[in-house]
């Protein structure tokens, strides 16, 4: 697999970061409409980012391998604010 680097989240990890939510949840298997698993699954993943402070990334040879969105309470400075993802 090579070796796994952590860094900060990036716009252009998004779309990778939808599709890792999908492998997890299966959101493609549960809503036969694909309306209903595009909205799923877009929920899901902006839900998270838009309410955490802390956004991280793993990478593996230049391709997003996993991802954690969260709330961390010492971290004040950073206020979660409306913008796109």
């Amino acid at each position: 697999m090579g070796n796994i680097e952590i860094r900060h989240y990036q716009k252009s990890d998004y779309s990778r970061c939808e599709e890792l939510v999908n492998l997890a949840w299966r959101f493609d298997k549960i809503f036969v409409s694909e309306k209903l698993f595009l909205l799923a699954k877009e929920l899901y993943t902006k839900g998270s980012f838009f309410s955490s402070n802390y956004h991280m990334v793993a990478e593996t040879n230049g391709k997003v391998v996993g991802f954690i969105f969260g709330f961390n309470i010492n971290n004040k400075s950073q206020k979660v604010v409306c913008c796109s993802v």
